[in-house]
């Protein structure tokens, strides 16, 4: 669950990126030359699963907003307070800002780092790093050579070291990656060169898919491990914009 969940905030972090940069509304773009995309990186000397992203960024600012809630509660206590199960807003709002990915990602790790710099140059010009065990505290801390956008490393709990095996984690982040529209590249070979992993076109880019390939976008979408839409449309158009997407109806009502 975590991996299709880190790789759903890499995406969004790319699309708010691109989205940006294309209505003008980036005052300086941080390092302008860096292509978007997503990589993922393994270390099972030391128990690391590391995925990085060249998307949006946070500021110090959005890290402790965004962040900082769910560390103040404790990663897991969070998800069943009475904060969250009063308010489907406040949870929404919550996973609309970083995702749920990110306290999974405790589920799995003693310790996570993330390390982000903004995409607005003018905005932020160093970059930051933000570190908690996930039971209450975390500290932030000024970072210099930062490149645009987040890094998250985990420090892999003993029992959850199969996520440090290449052939694991490719074989999860592949299940998923077929539905990001960016190249996602894992370091590969003694020689840790980044190959893309993602072979084919994003789902709404095709003019068909299949229903199994709608469930499981569904299901990314939904950020659910179970479940399926009651109905699917792909729907695209040239004129008068060009327009390419899939649009489902869920079978319970949305929370």
């Amino acid at each position: 669950v975590f991996i299709r969940e880190l790789v759903s905030n890499a995406s969004d972090a790319c699309e708010k990126l691109r989205f940006l940069e294309t209505a003008g509304k980036v005052n300086s773009l941080a390092d302008p030359d860096t292509p978007i995309e997503i990589s993922i990186t393994i270390d099972p000397k030391h128990r690391l699963f590391i995925i990085q992203d060249s998307g949006i960024g946070m500021t110090k600012n959005e890290l402790i907003e965004n962040l900082g809630t769910i560390a103040r509660s404790g990663s897991k206590e969070f998800i069943t307070s009475d904060k969250v199960n009063a308010s489907g807003d406040t949870a929404n709002q919550i996973i609309g800002q970083f995702g749920v990915g990110f306290y999974s990602s405790f589920v799995v790790a003693d310790k996570v780092e993330v390390f982000s710099r903004s995409a607005d140059a003018a905005e932020d010009g160093e970059g930051h790093v933000w570190e908690s065990d996930g039971q209450g505290s975390f500290t932030i801390k000024p970072v210099k050579g930062l490149p645009r956008g987040t890094k998250i490393v985990l420090h892999l709990k003993e029992d959850a070291a199969d996520f440090c095996k290449p052939e694991t984690v490719k074989k999860a982040a592949s299940k998923f990656s077929n539905f990001v529209d960016f190249p996602i590249r894992m370091a590969e070979g003694e020689k840790g060169d980044k190959v893309k992993i993602n072979k084919n076109d994003a789902l709404w880019m095709r003019t068909s898919a299949t229903e199994e390939e709608h469930t499981e976008f569904y299901r990314f979408l939904s950020g659910s491990s179970y479940g399926e839409p009651m109905y699917s449309l792909m729907y695209h158009t040239d004129a008068p914009l060009a327009i390419k997407s899939v649009f489902y109806i869920p079978e319970d009502a949305p929370n």
